[in-house]
């Protein structure tokens, strides 16, 4: 199911680019198929998990019904993709 993403909606970053990291900073934190709560389920991590970010979908719905920023995530250290919304991560401070 992971691999059948359509990264099309979120273009990834230049190569030469790292991803940013990201945490959740709710959990568990849903990682949906596409960007919007309509969009399956298709992972839930918790708050402790590193995702790196490789782009953004921007106006994907929300149970809010406002529109905000989906990033396309990566969970860190495994071959699992998926959507998180902007509400419920920050970026990682090293």
């Amino acid at each position: 199911m992971w691999q059948d993403i359509n990264t099309s909606v979120a273009p990834a970053l230049e190569y030469d680019q790292e991803p940013i990291k990201l945490i959740g900073t709710r959990s568990p934190l849903n990682i949906r198929e596409e960007p919007g709560n309509a969009y399956d389920i298709v992972r839930t991590v918790d708050d402790k998990t590193i995702l790196l970010n490789y782009g953004e979908a921007k106006n994907g719905q929300a149970g809010d019904n406002n529109l905000h920023t989906w990033y396309y995530v990566n969970i860190e250290g495994t071959d699992l993709w998926g959507y998180v919304i902007d509400v419920y991560v920050k970026a990682v401070r090293e």
